[in-house]
């Protein structure tokens, strides 16, 4: 009977996972299958693999119910689903914690690699008759389920814990009542987590909270709460920085993308040409530029040569002193020349080159190449070089 109820439970979560983004390691993102009939508030367990951690349970809303827990219209406002026809809902914090906190809990379809960076995306809504709007919405990936006793808030004490709640970069108050807001950023996975729990963390004088106004045009009264509507939960592993929008795009600017071409020309050796082959990138990026497609395949044929096939090589990123004022302002960005050498190294073991070969280094502008200030000066600060071993 175990067996068998294993079997179907396999079954039942590859379902699931069907029909949603396959980098996704979030099961029912978007609320949207439901085991049971809607009826009431407090409903999140109903959702396919979401739950509360506390003994006060979060919402659950469907354009499938009037009133209370329907969509658009419901108890705390008039919001359409970003996604599908269904969205949850959480209490973000109340004036001086009178009201408890509600949290959401899941757990995801596998467990994170140590080490490996993921990209945490989910999207909030501000409910219409919220007095208040809050900060420090974010979200906590552990490697143990939540079960805290009584309608406690979870307040995170220690550093190394609020260290590990992924909230927005900037993380301002989301004001925003009549659309929806992103909540993302990248973080690097201790290994073996395998929740993930949504809501604030923090204790009510680290939170910033903002008194609003009554809309002209609501019915009824404020709620003294941040109440939020959540929709679209996603975590991934990160494959590029670009993968995780969490910002505003930076200003497009001209930007220079130096090049060059490393042969054996002039005499080199094999160990001499891997040692200049440096690969450049554009403006704040980690993801290969398809110019440096002909360097990285000479690269691939020097390391697998009969001369240069027992090379190893230091994989050492770098970025420029211009992207260095957008690391300052946007947290995702931080640790730009170890993503760059990270890319590098992963693309040559794809290639066959045994990992046991590479190590990756992050020097960020530590070691300028160029100190110009022209376009294609300042461009070659932005690369990974070799450093043989």
């Amino acid at each position: 009977m175990k067996r068998l109820l294993l079997g179907i439970l396999t079954i039942v979560t590859c379902i699931y996972a069907i029909g949603q983004d396959d980098k996704n390691l979030v099961i029912n993102p978007s609320f949207e299958s439901i085991k049971g009939k809607l009826k009431k508030q407090k409903q999140i367990a109903i959702a396919t693999n979401w739950e509360s951690p506390t003994e006060l349970a979060a919402d659950l809303f469907s354009s499938n119910v009037k009133d209370l827990v329907g969509t658009p219209k419901n108890i705390y406002g008039n919001e359409k689903p970003l996604d599908g026809e269904n969205y949850a809902g959480i209490v973000g914090v109340s004036y001086n914690d009178k009201e408890p906190r509600t949290y959401l809990q899941t757990e995801l379809l596998g467990s994170l690699k140590k080490g490996t960076q993921y990209c945490l995306k989910f999207n909030v809504s501000l409910a219409d008759k919220s007095k208040y709007s809050c900060n420090n919405i974010g979200a906590y990936v552990t490697q143990k389920r939540f079960e805290v006793e009584g309608k406690s808030n979870i307040i995170f004490d220690s550093e190394k814990e609020k260290n590990k709640v992924v909230k927005h970069p900037e993380n301002n108050t989301f004001d925003g009542r009549f659309n929806w807001e992103k909540v993302c950023n990248v973080f690097t996975a201790d290994g073996k987590e395998k929740f993930l729990i949504i809501g604030n963390f923090y204790n009510f004088k680290e939170t910033k909270f903002k008194k609003l106004k009554k809309p002209s045009d609501l019915m009824g009264q404020q709620i003294p709460v941040a109440y939020y509507y959540i929709d679209q939960v996603e975590l991934f592993v990160l494959d590029s920085i670009q993968e995780c929008d969490c910002i505003e795009k930076l200003e497009e600017q001209d930007r220079v993308l130096f090049h060059k071409q490393v042969t054996a020309e002039g005499g080199m050796s094999v160990a001499q040409q891997v040692k200049y082959s440096s690969i450049y990138f554009d403006f704040t990026r980690t993801n290969i530029d398809e110019s440096m497609s002909n360097d990285l395949d000479h690269l691939l044929e020097l390391l697998k040569s009969e001369e240069g096939k027992d090379l190893k090589l230091t994989i050492q990123g770098h970025h420029g002193v211009e992207e260095n004022r957008e690391i300052e302002k946007n947290d995702y960005l931080r640790g730009l020349g170890l993503k760059r050498a990270n890319v590098i190294q992963k693309y040559l073991i794809s290639k066959g080159v045994n990992a046991d070969r590479l190590e990756v280094v992050g020097k960020g502008m530590d070691m300028l190449s160029n100190e110009g200030t022209e376009e294609y000066q300042k461009a070659q600060n932005r690369r990974v070089d070799f450093i043989l071993r």
